[in-house]
């Protein structure tokens, strides 16, 4: 048994949690939450929202965007973990759609900085509906429960978590 904030936490079999069972117990409950997870994934909803058709990052790019405010091509291929010409596809494509535009840098005429327009910002609006939207299961959760859940979330992606979730 172990105490997570007010909920108690026993093994399926009843017994005193070890160090084994908290292996097994963490195990199944982080397969539980990828398939979750996964489940109401909503890349498709997210592109299509935002216009994007098919391909990966544009969206990433486009929070990554709107949370720095300017970025470079190359920072923001490594925020997206993608080779210099894939950002620069990207970048491309979210241009086109004029929802971000490349502006050079006044201390370094080399570099451009890429930052959102107003229609940037429009579809944002769009894309964050669809993220901050909780899954239709979230509503059999009773408050209590969904007290539960935000405390546990908040302890594994808290800055003591040490990294991304």
């Amino acid at each position: 048994m172990q105490r997570c904030g007010t909920v108690t936490i026993v093994t399926t079999t009843g017994e005193p949690m070890n160090d084994n069972s908290a292996a097994v117990t963490a195990s199944s409950a982080w397969t539980a939450l990828r398939s979750y997870i996964e489940a109401h994934e909503r890349r498709r909803e997210l592109r299509d929202t935002a216009g994007l058709g098919r391909g990966h990052g544009r969206v990433a790019a486009l929070l990554h965007i709107e949370q720095t405010g300017a970025v470079t091509l190359a920072d923001l291929a490594e925020h997206l973990d993608v080779e210099s010409s894939h950002a620069t596809t990207i970048v491309n494509t979210l241009e086109e759609r004029g929802y971000v535009q490349r502006q050079l840098d006044p201390d370094d005429k080399r570099r451009k900085h890429v930052t959102l327009t107003m229609a940037g910002r429009r579809v944002l609006k769009r894309v964050h509906a669809v993220l901050d939207r909780p899954p239709a299961a979230f509503q059999r959760l009773t408050p209590d429960e969904l007290a539960v859940l935000t405390a546990i979330t908040a302890k594994l992606t808290g800055p003591e978590a040490g990294g991304h979730v």
